[in-house]
C-alpha cells in the first residue's frame, strides 16, 4: 500500500472532520478503506471492515 502525501493527508483530514476524537485504529481503517475503495470512509454510517 503506497500513499502520496496529499492522499494520505486528505484521508486523515476526512476522519478528523467527521470525529472529534480519532484513534490510531480509526485512522488506519480509513487508510485501508481508501486503498480498497478509492473513496473516503464515512464514519457516520458505522462502516465496519
Amino acid at each position: 500500500m503506497i500513499y502520496y502525501g496529499e492522499d494520505f493527508a486528505d484521508v486523515l483530514l476526512s476522519v478528523m472532520e467527521q470525529k472529534a476524537e480519532v484513534t490510531d485504529q480509526e485512522c488506519l481503517q480509513a487508510l485501508i478503506y481508501y486503498y480498497e475503495h478509492d473513496d473516503f470512509m464515512d464514519f457516520d454510517k458505522d462502516t465496519v471492515l
